[in-house]
């Protein structure tokens, strides 16, 4: 949702985006090729700044496919 306030939501998505990719991308990098070995090379070793992409790609994919979920009304619905 941070995405959709300019300059400042898009700083604070790409800080948040990093700060979540830095476990993500230690986790998959040191798990994956114990776990995941059957796996083609290219996903066991994902360099850092695609983690972090896949994480900014998350919040905007997730606004097309379920634009109801984002989308707020400062109508009250009155009975």
């Amino acid at each position: 949702m941070l995405n959709a306030i300019p300059i400042l939501g898009w700083l604070l998505s790409f800080l948040f985006s990093v700060s979540l990719s830095i476990p993500f991308y230690f986790l998959w990098n040191g798990l994956a090729p114990t776990y995941f070995y059957w796996l083609p090379a290219a996903y066991l070793d994902v360099p850092f700044w695609n983690c972090v992409g896949l994480f900014m790609l998350m919040p905007m994919v997730k606004m097309l496919v379920y634009p109801s979920s984002c989308s707020s009304s400062s109508a009250e619905v009155k009975k």
